[in-house]
């Protein structure tokens, strides 16, 4: 496999925190609001109390946001921890407010 088939398949799929596969537990998807990024090639993503600019790979939404709308999507989220009602996430990309990793309503949470 050349390089640059590496590259175009690694942009089809989520992007991993580099952890390997085995510490990193199931991997989800965790509602968010979503606006445009600083790039094309981004959102910026706030989950709870977390801010984070994400590739767009990791992100669904139904119509993505414009001139500064916020929109509801979900984000690719690594199950770290739950405990009872609650889970802890760890979110893919760079944080701006908060840290990468948020407590959600295990509601927030569905299967990727």
């Amino acid at each position: 496999m050349g390089i640059g088939e590496e590259n175009s398949q690694s942009e089809a799929t989520p992007k991993n925190l580099g952890m390997g596969d085995s510490e990193m537990s199931k991997t989800l998807y965790v509602t968010c609001t979503v606006s445009q990024g600083l790039f094309d090639s981004e959102f910026y993503i706030t989950v709870r109390d977390s801010s984070v600019y994400v590739d767009r790979v990791n992100v669904k939404v139904n119509q993505s946001p414009n001139n500064g709308d916020e929109v509801e999507g979900k984000v690719i989220a690594y199950l770290i921890e739950e405990k009872s009602d609650q889970a802890l996430i760890e979110l893919p990309g760079e944080p701006v407010f908060g840290s990468l990793r948020a407590w959600v309503p295990r509601a927030d949470l569905a299967s990727a």
